[in-house]
């Protein structure tokens, strides 16, 4: 994986790219034109110590897949050991409503959130909560109004 991160990232930023490494090898390849901006490269990861690293070597945004109080230390713990500012780093964590959550919850896990350093949140349907049809995306909807006036 840490070999293709690094593809795609030069493959972004070079006309042209010869490479040769464990899984490609090619000659002058490019996309035709480089994009106009940085394309920022998110990585999501599971919880084990060489996924952390890889993200923290690669990734300009986390996308952390497991309880974000727990993996956040160790991964800014590898930032630091990669020569990279934890603070440069943006970090996406999900909320994931229970039934009888309302206002009051969200707004409070979106501040638990914000407080441990997490840049954006991402609200997933709660699977277990039975609704008709377009219901659960007026759900998310109506998170995300309430989180943008309370939380920002």
């Amino acid at each position: 994986m840490s070999e293709q991160l690094e593809v795609i990232r030069r493959l972004w930023t070079e006309p042209y790219l010869t490479y040769k490494g464990e899984f490609h090898d090619f000659n002058d390849l490019g996309f035709g034109r480089l994009p106009n901006k940085p394309i920022p490269l998110w990585v999501g990861t599971s919880t084990s110590e060489k996924a952390l690293q890889r993200a923290a070597n690669f990734a300009d945004g986390w996308m952390c897949t497991s309880d974000i109080a727990e993996q956040l230390p160790q991964f800014r713990d590898y930032l630091i050991a990669a020569g990279r500012d934890p603070a440069s780093i943006n970090i996406m964590f999900r909320i994931v409503p229970k039934q009888t959550d309302g206002p009051d919850e969200w707004v409070a896990e979106a501040r638990r959130l914000q407080k441990l350093g997490v840049s954006h949140i991402n609200i997933w349907p709660n699977a277990e909560i039975e609704a008709p049809e377009g219901e659960s995306v007026q759900h998310v909807l109506n998170i995300l109004s309430v989180l943008k006036r309370e939380v920002g």
